[in-house]
C-alpha cells in the first residue's frame, strides 16, 4: 500500500533554471539533503531519486528507489512507481558558454542501463575518450530537430552540447556524418572560475550499482549486421515531441543563453512564417499559397531532372560556394539535386569561400540504423553548419552535404589547368536544362 509523505511547498525543493517542474536529489546516507532525505525514510525508508516525467514541462514527477509511495506537493498529488536503481545526479542547469568537466568513465558507466543509455539517450564509446577533459558548453540542447521521422522538432531534457566533439563514427562502422555528441548533464560536473571541478557526491559500493559495463556499451551500438544504434537512431527514445506553437521553447533559449533576445525574436518570427506556409500546404490548393507554400528563404527550383558537375574535390581543397541563383538553377521543385536537398541552412554560405573538410561516403541511415553507402558526390565543408536559424534554433550544428556543382574549384589542380571540369546538362542561370537524375542518390 502506497504511503503518504506530507512535504513543503514545491520551491522548498531543488529546481533547475531549466525547467518549471521540480527535481530532488538525494543518496541513502548523505545528508547534503538532510530534509528531503529524512522524509524520504520517514515515509518508505527508500531514497528519492530525480527523474524526468517524460512530458515536457509537465506537473512535477518523482521516482522513489524502492516501493511506490504517493507525494502531496501542494495542490499535487503525485503517485511515485518503483523506479530505477541506478545513481542520479543533480541536474546543474548548465548555460551557454560555461566550461564542465566530463566525468570518468567508471561514473558515467554508473548511470546507464543495460543498453548503454540515461533516459533512452546513450552513451557511445565514441565519447570514451572525453572522460575526464575539460570543454565548454556551446548549447543547451533542449530541443532538437527530429531526423528520424522528420515530424518538425523533439523536446529534451538536462542535455548540452560541448564545443567540437563530434562523433568520429569508429564505433559504428566508420560513419562520417561527424554528430555532434548530446551529453547528460549527469555525465559532466561543474568548473568554477577559480579551477577544480564540482563533483556531487556518487553512492558508495553498498549501494552503488552499475548500469553498464564498457564491453556491453560497445556490443549495444550494433544490433544485427550492418544494423547500428547510436544517439541520431535513439533519438524519438530520448525526446518528446515539442509543439511549434509552445512558446515556452523560445524563452528557454533565451534564458539559457543558447540564443541573444533580438535574434531569437527574428528567428522565431521566421519559424513561425515557414510553419504558417507548411499549413497552407497542408490545405490550401497551390493557387491559393503565398509563393507556393514555399520556406523562406525560397529554395526551390523548377527543374523536372537535375544536373550534375564533377570536380573530384579532396579534402584541403579550397572552394568558392556559388551565388544562390546559380544553385536554385540545378534544383528541382523540391529543392533537390538528383535526390540532395539543398537546406534554407546553406544559403548564407553562399558566396563564400571554404576548405572541403571531407567526401561523405557511408553514413548511418537514422530512420533504420542501417549503413548506408553514397555513390554520388556529398561534400562537407569546413565551418558549414546548420545554425538552427530556419530550423527553429536547432542547436544541433549539423553538417550539411553539398553537391560538386553547387561549389567551384578557387585553384585548379596541375593535371586540370588544360580541361575544364566535366558537366553533364549544366544549363545557364534561369535555363531549364534536361539531365538524367542519378538513381543511386541518397537524400540530404
Amino acid at each position: 500500500m502506497a504511503a503518504t509523505m506530507a512535504v513543503d511547498e514545491p520551491p522548498s525543493f531543488t529546481s533547475t533554471t531549466t525547467r518549471s517542474h521540480y527535481s530532488i536529489v538525494t543518496t541513502r546516507g548523505e545528508s547534503t539533503h538532510g530534509i528531503l532525505c529524512s522524509v524520504a525514510r520517514r515515509a518508505d525508508e527508500t531514497d528519492l531519486c530525480s527523474a524526468d516525467a517524460h512530458n515536457a514541462d509537465a506537473d512535477p514527477t518523482w521516482y522513489a528507489s524502492g516501493r511506490s509511495a504517493e507525494l502531496h506537493a501542494s495542490s499535487h498529488s503525485i503517485t511515485l512507481p518503483v523506479g530505477d536503481p541506478r545513481p542520479m545526479v543533480k541536474s546543474e542547469g548548465f548555460r551557454a558558454g560555461e566550461l564542465v568537466k566530463v566525468r570518468s568513465e567508471e561514473e558515467i558507466l554508473a548511470t546507464l542501463d543495460a543498453d548503454g543509455a540515461l533516459d533512452g539517450l546513450p552513451f557511445m564509446p565514441e565519447m570514451k575518450a572525453w572522460c575526464g577533459g575539460q570543454f565548454r558548453v556551446t548549447r543547451r540542447a533542449d530541443k532538437t530537430c527530429d531526423t528520424v521521422e522528420f515530424r518538425g522538432q523533439r523536446r529534451m531534457h538536462d542535455t548540452v552540447h560541448l564545443a567540437g566533439l563530434r562523433c568520429d563514427g569508429s564505433a559504428h562502422g566508420g560513419c562520417m556524418a561527424g554528430c555532434l555528441t548530446f551529453w547528460k548533464e549527469a555525465w559532466l560536473a561543474k568548473v568554477p572560475q577559480g579551477g577544480g571541478s564540482i563533483l556531487l557526491p556518487m553512492p558508495g559500493p553498498a549501494t552503488r550499482r552499475t548500469g553498464c559495463t564498457s564491453a556491453q556499451l560497445d556490443s549495444a551500438t550494433k544490433r544485427s549486421e550492418n544494423i547500428y544504434s547510436c544517439q541520431a537512431t535513439r533519438l524519438l527514445d530520448a525526446s518528446q515531441r515539442l509543439r511549434w506553437f509552445d512558446p515556452r521553447q523560445y524563452v528557454r533559449e533565451v534564458r539559457s543563453g543558447n540564443v541573444p533576445l533580438l535574434q531569437a525574436l527574428g528567428q522565431t518570427l521566421l519559424f513561425l512564417f515557414n510553419n504558417f506556409q507548411n499549413m497552407q500546404r497542408r490545405f490550401l490548393p497551390e493557387r491559393m499559397r503565398l509563393r507556393g507554400g514555399s520556406f523562406y528563404p525560397f529554395v526551390l527550383g523548377r527543374l523536372t531532372k537535375t544536373p550534375r558537375e564533377t570536380l573530384d574535390l579532396v579534402p584541403g581543397e579550397m572552394v568558392e560556394v556559388k551565388s544562390k541563383a546559380e544553385i536554385l538553377a540545378t534544383l528541382d521543385r523540391r529543392g533537390r539535386n538528383r535526390g540532395m536537398s539543398f537546406d534554407p541552412a546553406m544559403v548564407p554560405f553562399c558566396g563564400r569561400r571554404m576548405r572541403v573538410l571531407r567526401r561523405i561516403e557511408r553514413i548511418v541511415n537514422e530512420r533504420t540504423g542501417e549503413m548506408l553507402k553514397l555513390g554520388t558526390d556529398a561534400i562537407v565543408l569546413e565551418g558549414s553548419v546548420c545554425a538552427g536559424t530556419f530550423h527553429g534554433m536547432c542547436p544541433r550544428q549539423t553538417y550539411p552535404y553539398w553537391r560538386e556543382i553547387w561549389l567551384r574549384r578557387i585553384e585548379p589542380r596541375p593535371s586540370e589547368v588544360a580541361e575544364s571540369p566535366r558537366s553533364e546538362g549544366l544549363a545557364p542561370v534561369g535555363a531549364t536544362p534536361t539531365t538524367n537524375a542519378d538513381p543511386g542518390a541518397v537524400d540530404g
